[in-house]
């Protein structure tokens, strides 16, 4: 029979694995099906979620710049007059804070508040935006809140209004202040929010007595050197301050006794804390109760303990914070943006700008959708009124005729949104596509880099590997070596075990042996042409690969290896080949001698089989 080159198989399937077949192939396209589903739902649940995120964060912003707006007094119709003045200093305000947002530790909702802060303290838009970056500074630098950062700059400035006059706008005069407190925080035993608080507190009685804020932050360093800070050192500066720029009659003898004054020529005020170094020296050459007595004269309860604390720190260290308070670029200036940026300088600040970024993207996505969104709400709110009023003033079926009414209007709106929403989508996909187009060398040259370091990873691993695999060889080998002398008495047990059910096994397989020899050659009979074409080309190609350089090399070098190595070790066991000779003789001839009357019985019988197969 001839072969035409195909395999055939038995198709009589029952129809139960038919079923199953089936089932299967059900199964797997319902997983197919799945998965798809659950990709389109996770992807759609993704944008759900933007688009939730947009919306609370959008408006939660844009309800705080309309606190901003009712804090400074605007209309609504003013804030919607786009001529109007209102309406440009919300658009400024809205730009300031999303500005903030982008670049410092908070969001624009919260810069928002501190703007709204700065608005609730008296001062006008201008000013909140020229004097909120550096509110948000002191208060990144300090781990303050902006309520706390907005009340100690905006009351630095209010107190000492002499000295911030001077300053060219609110921006320098608020970087001075919040400078001021963040580099004073880190000279003495105090921080951000209890040195902000004491100077905030304190500058407008020491602005009444001619005092400069360098000279009072100076002072209550001088305090906080023993432990007096925030308000109670703002209180205890203040009483001191009184008995030194206005003191009782007493208290200006004893003064004018020891050579102290508190003015100079002109009746201007000195530098306290000159006045007060210039006093403990008087003192010192007196008496510890002569001194008692002469402070008690000049200070109060109060003015004494402050002063008593201050002279504890030597006049050269208040030089040195002196020194460091100068509003230079070696000094004060820059400190508490330098300290804001230090504090974002780890992993909790990088989460924190990334959450501002967020919040700034999720700003600007609602920006697209606040519109639509209010009308919407609007369309909502007259629908329950209509149907409200439907039901006042009727019965169950001027609602139902009110509902229905609702409901179509409803659906004839919501198609009017349809083209939008497709159009809108179709252009992000566009600008997707677009994007990754434009940007198509940059994101292969930083993968390319990226590729070439996994390549050598897994290289560097592949060598491992292999030098592990090799060393796993020789100790498998060494280890079988070191087990053959226990196992080798079991594996000869084991074979001659073998050879006794073989030999009882025999009679039985040489029936099934002719059988399958027989089926064999009937197979063989019928596909000769076809096995001869395919051994031919299968010889060919053998021959090809067998007569190729590099192969006859590798085969030659091993043979030789093999040879050597072999001869190697035929040389090493002769003396024990030799000895075991005589043994193996004669066991060989005893086995000869043993079997021979059944070889020649069976060689008699195949001769037989043999000459019947022939004929």
């Amino acid at each position: 029979m001839a072969f035409d080159g195909t395999l055939k198989f038995d198709t009589a399937i029952d129809k139960t694995g038919f079923k199953l077949g089936i089932d299967n192939l059900g199964n797997i396209a319902k997983s197919g099906m799945s998965l798809i589903t659950g990709a389109i739902g996770a992807a759609s649940g993704a944008v759900t979620a933007l688009g939730g995120y947009a919306v609370k964060v959008g408006k939660e912003f844009e309800s705080g710049m309309s606190q901003i707006g009712a804090t400074l007094g605007y209309s609504v119709a003013e804030l919607h007059d786009e001529t109007s003045v209102a309406h440009e200093n919300m658009e400024k305000l809205t730009a300031k804070a999303e500005e903030m947002g982008r670049k410092t530790a908070f969001s624009a909702s919260q810069a928002a508040e501190g703007l709204n802060i700065l608005a609730m303290s008296g001062y006008d838009a201008s000013t909140s935006i020229d004097m909120v970056e550096n509110v948000l500074n002191l208060a990144a630098a300090g781990g303050l809140s902006l309520a706390q950062s907005a009340s100690y700059v905006s009351g630095s400035m209010k107190g000492f209004v002499a000295e911030a006059m001077n300053f060219a706008d609110a921006t320098e005069a608020s970087a001075y202040y919040s400078d001021m407190i963040a580099k004073g925080a880190t000279l003495a035993n105090t921080n951000v929010s209890q040195l902000g608080e004491a100077l905030s507190q304190a500058s407008a009685a020491a602005n009444s007595y001619g005092q400069a804020s360098a000279t009072t932050e100076v002072a209550l360093l001088r305090l906080a050197e023993q432990n007096v800070t925030g308000t109670a050192a703002a209180t205890a500066l203040s009483a001191a301050m009184k008995n030194i720029y206005s003191p009782m009659d007493k208290a200006k003898e004893v003064m004018d006794e020891l050579g102290v004054s508190a003015y100079n020529s002109a009746g201007e005020a000195r530098d306290f804390n000159q006045v007060v170094n210039e006093l403990n020296d008087a003192l010192s050459t007196k008496t510890a109760q002569e001194r008692a007595s002469l402070e008690d004269a000049i200070f109060g309860i109060q003015g004494k303990d402050a002063f008593d604390k201050m002279v504890s720190t030597s006049a050269e260290k208040t030089q040195e914070f002196y020194n460091s308070l100068e509003y230079t670029d070696n000094g004060s200036m820059g400190s508490a943006a330098l300290q804001a940026e230090t504090m974002l300088d780890n992993l909790e600040g990088r989460i924190t700008l990334f959450q501002s970024a967020s919040e700034g993207f999720a700003n600007a996505i609602y920006k697209h959708l606040q519109d639509p969104l209010k009308e919407l709400v609007e369309i909502g709110t007259d629908y329950v009124s209509e149907l409200t009023e439907s039901l006042e003033s009727g019965d169950f079926s001027g609602l139902a005729e009110s509902l229905g009414s609702v409901l179509a209007d409803a659906v004839t709106t919501l198609s009017g949104y349809i083209p939008s929403v497709v159009e809108m989508g179709a252009s992000l996909i566009q600008s997707l596509v677009s994007g990754l187009s434009d940007n198509a060398p940059q994101i292969l040259e930083s993968l390319i880099p990226a590729l070439k370091s996994l390549v050598s990873g897994i290289l560097i691993i592949s060598e491992d590997l292999i030098q592990l695999g090799g060393e796993l060889i020789l100790m498998l080998g060494s280890g079988i070596a070191q087990a053959l002398p226990d196992i080798a008495d079991t594996a000869i047990s084991l074979i001659f075990t073998l050879v006794d059910t073989l030999s009882e096994l025999i009679p039985e397989l040489i029936p099934i042996a002719a059988e399958i020899i027989q089926t064999l050659a009937d197979s063989l009979a019928e596909n000769i042409p076809v096995f001869t074409e395919k051994l031919t080309e299968l010889t060919s190609e053998i021959i090809k690969s067998f007569t190729s350089s590099d192969f006859l090399m590798t085969i030659l070098n091993l043979g030789i290896l093999i040879i050597q190595s072999l001869t190697d070790g035929v040389i090493s066991a002769i003396p024990v080949i030799i000895e075991a000779v005589p043994a193996i003789i004669e066991n060989i001839m005893d086995f000869v001698m043993e079997a021979l009357p059944a070889l020649i019985d069976a060689g008699a019988e195949l001769i037989s089989m043999l000459i019947v197969g022939i004929t």
